[in-house]
């Protein structure tokens, strides 16, 4: 089956499926990866469906089309893989423009709850933890390791990784951002952070050591 009559199979408009530049199996391969990155099968397909039928997404191929993805993969991370403002996917300029304008915004670290923050106390521990998040992404826990501070119990071995888990949620909650993706292996205790939790963590470090 040609690209047109699969695109007027979904209910694009013949004109608008006719005009398509991408390929068959590329256009396959993007709409399943975009239904994903706008929420998953439950909703995602009408989502992807409808940057499809308004977006610019059929005039991409090769290098626009890595292009549009790449910053489609970008901003669904910023947005928690959940939104129904699919008019940011529309094309590559819009992608660009909200990316632009959450530069733009900045951030309050005023807002942040510090004292509920174990991660971000001045002690030994404490940074210790933030410090190996932000430069490499991962931190494992000893076994018997142990998170006090200033002689207050406090939580152990795998149980330190739920805790910087929810620290972290609790950031992006108090910054007003959706909350990012990160991994708790169990086995291994040990948390793994993405790129822009790094970030952030780097920033509220830096804002941190000012006050």
């Amino acid at each position: 089956m040609a690209i047109a009559e699969v695109l007027m199979v979904l209910g694009v408009d013949q004109t608008k499926a006719s005009a398509a530049s991408i390929p068959e199996d590329r256009f396959c391969e993007a709409f399943d990866e975009l239904e994903i990155l706008l929420g998953g099968p439950e909703v995602g397909f009408d989502l992807a469906l409808d940057v499809v039928h308004q977006g610019d997404v059929l005039n991409y191929n090769g290098v626009k089309l890595e292009e549009y993805l790449g910053l489609a993969r970008l901003v669904a991370g910023k947005l928690n893989y959940q939104t129904e403002q699919t008019g940011i996917f529309y094309s590559i300029e819009s992608l660009r423009s909200y990316l632009s304008e959450k530069k733009e915004r900045g951030l309050d670290f005023s807002k942040l709850k510090l004292a509920r923050y174990r991660l971000l106390q001045d002690h030994p521990q404490s940074i210790r933890y933030l410090d190996v998040l932000i430069k490499s992404g991962e931190l494992t826990i000893g076994d018997s390791e142990h998170w006090t501070m200033h002689k207050a119990d406090g939580p152990r071995g795998g149980q330190i990784c739920k805790s910087l888990g929810e620290q972290i949620n609790w950031v992006y909650d108090d910054l007003e951002l959706p909350r990012p993706r990160f991994k708790i292996n169990h086995g291994q205790k040990k948390i793994i952070v993405n790129e822009e939790t790094r970030g952030l963590l780097g920033q509220i470090k830096e804002y941190t050591s000012q006050r």
